[in-house]
């Protein structure tokens, strides 16, 4: 059975996504396995916006269509400490889950990362039983590169990295 890529509009991260970005992190589904809980105030949508856009950062919104309101958010977070690492940030409407969209993302990020942002290695921090999101990354060349324990998470949480 042949199958197309999944469509998808990427365009700037803003402060007027703070009401769509809090329909998204308010629900227990989508900030499951995210480093913030689940949200119950807009006020946390504006300040992840803000952290996402932070200078030497890069932030964008995920839309089904050009002018439709964000299903998503992909974000470039850069290491203060090491040029040319960026984290990742990821997080989408369980109604665009399943359907390929995070794993054709992560490869067009991934040439955007190398070919604009001129990053070297990329980096995402998950927790292991995101199984979901551990087969995004490996489909894209991603592996784990180490394991951290934390004493309030259950299991743990792998960095996985990607040479660019």
């Amino acid at each position: 059975m042949k199958t197309s890529a999944p469509n998808f509009f990427l365009r700037p991260l803003t402060p007027a996504d703070a009401n769509a970005l809090y329909r998204l992190t308010s629900n227990p589904k989508v900030a499951r396995f995210m480093r913030f809980g689940t949200h119950t105030d807009p006020a946390e949508a504006q300040a992840l916006i803000e952290q996402f856009c932070a200078p030497g950062n890069r932030a964008f919104a995920v839309c089904p269509a050009e002018g439709a309101e964000l299903c998503g958010v992909f974000a470039f977070k850069a290491d203060p400490e090491e040029p040319g690492v960026y984290s990742l940030s990821t997080l989408s409407a369980p109604e665009v889950w399943n359907r390929g969209m995070g794993t054709v993302l992560l490869a067009r990020m991934k040439i955007y990362a190398r070919d604009v942002l001129r990053a070297r290695r990329l980096e995402a921090y998950v927790v292991d039983a995101n199984a979901a999101s551990r087969r995004v990354l490996e489909k894209n060349g991603f592996s784990v590169s180490r394991r951290m324990e934390f004493p309030d998470l259950a299991g743990c949480l792998l960095v996985y990295a990607l040479n660019l």
